[in-house]
């Protein structure tokens, strides 16, 4: 297993995690591609940390899954990377920054939505998704925002034990930024590949 930290490129610095567990099967739907592209906002400064260090303790009762914390503005975009660096630096010019509020702590049977923190549907996150599908019309409206702490498999009397348990100090962090993540959600590989920033007010 390789897992670091920070990851740099073209003068920027990025958020690079890697875990390698070429023997987990992985139950995907027909709709989602195990290799794609994301939209993402990400936190930083101290919020980053929190949120990491949360990551990593709930990953060891999981799949021992680590990965970025990220709220997901579209994604399963299967196009090339110099494609979607135009269209990221597009939608950025429209969306100004903001700030994302976390809820609730919640769980499902999805493998990638397997334990998580809602976010709230506001009216800056609405505009931001609508900008989004505006540029990828193909893309589902079906969206249901979250910030994951968990991916994996586990049963929901466990998860519902570990939902009592924790506890989320983060209510929420200004998106200053739009970040185009490449997912392989085969290897559980991400990483940031480009970063925009959103619209000055």
């Amino acid at each position: 297993m390789y897992f670091s930290l920070l990851y740099e490129t073209n003068g920027f610095n990025f958020y690079q995690y890697n875990n390698y567990k070429s023997s987990q099967f992985i139950r995907m739907t027909s709709k989602r591609n195990p290799n794609s592209y994301s939209i993402w906002f990400i936190p930083t400064d101290k919020k980053f940390l929190l949120l990491e260090k949360k990551i990593i303790e709930i990953s060891q009762s999981f799949e021992g899954i680590k990965f970025i914390p990220h709220v997901t503005l579209i994604s399963n975009l299967d196009y090339s990377q110099k494609f979607l660096s135009k269209k990221i630096r597009k939608i950025a010019k429209t969306i100004p920054a903001f700030k994302i509020f976390l809820g609730e702590v919640d769980y499902s049977d999805e493998f990638f939505q397997s334990f998580f923190i809602n976010v709230k549907l506001n009216d800056q996150l609405i505009y931001a998704r609508k900008i989004a599908l505006l540029n990828f019309p193909e893309i589902s409206q079906n969206y249901n925002p979250h910030l994951s702490l968990a991916y994996g498999n586990m049963n929901d009397k466990m998860k519902e034990n570990l939902k009592k348990k924790v506890q989320c100090r983060t209510k929420y962090f200004k998106a200053k930024d739009l970040y185009l993540a490449y997912n392989d959600e085969i290897k559980f590989k991400w990483k940031i590949v480009d970063k925009v920033e959103l619209k000055n007010d």
